[in-house]
């Protein structure tokens, strides 16, 4: 069933130009940063979880998320969009649970913005990669669905998992 309401249409002409305007060198260097980004909110998880962990503050998101941002930049340093846009998902539930227990921190705010620039473009750059070796010949679709799913499916289960014990408790 295709959407045909006025603002996908327009979504999707933004997404079909910017893809149109990028080169595969772009392309590349677009998906290194944001596995960088996603490499960086890792590690600050990781050191977090750990520090929690010695006070024995540990709940299931202090295990999970390192886990599941760790899943999501092996799928964006794999190239595959479909992680990239569960890891954009991601940021903005977080920040959104972080403004909602915590309160308005404009520093968290603004992070969770530069990330979101950077897996966005990420994004776009993983898509405009698998066009152009789909189009060659190199890769194949089905691969790349399976990878993604995997990853992907892995950490939106986390995620849920993550969900449903705080809605529980």
């Amino acid at each position: 069933m295709k959407c045909t309401t006025p603002y996908r249409k327009i979504f999707q002409y933004q997404i079909d130009a910017k893809l149109r305007s990028l080169n595969i060198e772009r392309a590349k260097r677009y998906i290194k940063y944001a596995w960088i980004v996603g490499a960086l909110n890792f590690v600050l998880l990781l050191f977090s979880a750990l520090a929690l962990s010695r006070s024995g503050r540990v709940t299931p998101a202090t295990i999970a998320e390192p886990i599941i941002v760790g899943l999501l930049t092996l799928g964006i340093y794999k190239k595959n969009e479909y992680c990239a846009g569960v890891f954009i998902g991601y940021v903005i539930l977080s920040k959104i649970v972080a403004i909602l227990l915590i309160g308005f921190k404009i520093q968290a705010i603004l992070g969770g913005l530069i990330a979101l620039v950077f897996l966005y473009d990420g994004m776009l750059g993983a898509m405009k990669y698998w066009r152009v070796n789909e189009a060659e010949g190199k890769k194949t679709k089905q691969a790349r669905l399976v990878y993604g799913a995997t990853l992907g499916s892995a950490a939106v289960a986390l995620l849920v998992w993550i969900v449903y014990t705080y809605v529980k408790a």
